[in-house]
C-alpha cells in the first residue's frame, strides 16, 4: 500500500471525498447547528426544484406542496457520515436522500437532504391537509416559522 504523509491512498481518497449537502433548518448560515457547517464549503443559497412539505423541523417527499428554501454546501464525506447523520439521526428520524436544488444564481445541482421518514408524517399531519407555506411565498422557509 502507498503512504503519503502517513496516510495510505485509500485514507486519502476518503478524506478527499466531497458531497452536496442541502440544508434548510439548523444547519442553515446563522442557525444554531451551523457551526458543523463552519470548515465545509458553502455553495449558495436557493430552494428545492421539486415540490415537498415542511412542517415543524421536518420536510417530507410527500404530499408534494411547494419548494423549500436551502443553503447548500460541498461537505466532507467523513463530517456527512458522521457528525451531520448523527444529529439527524440518519435512518431513525431522517432519511438523506439525493435530491435536486436549484440555487438563485440558476445552477441545478444534485444533492443529499435530510427527509423525515414516511412514518412520521401520519403523526404529524393530516396527509390530506398538508400545511401550506405563508400566504404570497410559494415556497417553505424553515427561518421565517422559527
Amino acid at each position: 500500500m502507498t503512504t503519503h504523509n502517513s496516510l495510505s491512498v485509500s485514507e486519502m481518497d476518503s478524506a478527499s471525498t466531497k458531497h452536496k449537502l442541502a440544508v434548510y433548518g439548523t444547519l442553515k448560515r446563522n442557525m444554531p447547528n451551523n457551526h458543523l457547517m463552519k470548515k465545509q464549503k458553502f455553495l449558495g443559497s436557493g430552494q428545492t426544484s421539486g415540490n415537498h412539505t415542511l412542517h415543524g423541523l421536518m420536510v417530507f417527499k410527500e404530499p408534494a406542496t411547494a419548494p423549500v428554501v436551502i443553503d447548500l454546501y460541498e461537505v466532507e464525506e467523513k463530517q456527512l457520515e458522521g457528525p451531520l447523520d448523527s444529529l439527524e439521526a440518519n435512518g431513525s428520524v431522517y432519511k438523506r436522500e439525493k435530491t435536486n436544488v436549484t440555487l438563485e444564481d440558476g445552477t441545478e445541482h444534485e444533492a443529499w437532504l435530510y427527509f423525515g421518514l414516511p412514518q412520521w408524517v401520519k403523526a404529524r399531519f393530516d396527509p390530506e391537509k398538508p400545511p401550506l407555506p405563508p400566504k404570497g411565498t410559494g415556497v417553505y422557509n424553515w427561518g421565517s416559522y422559527t
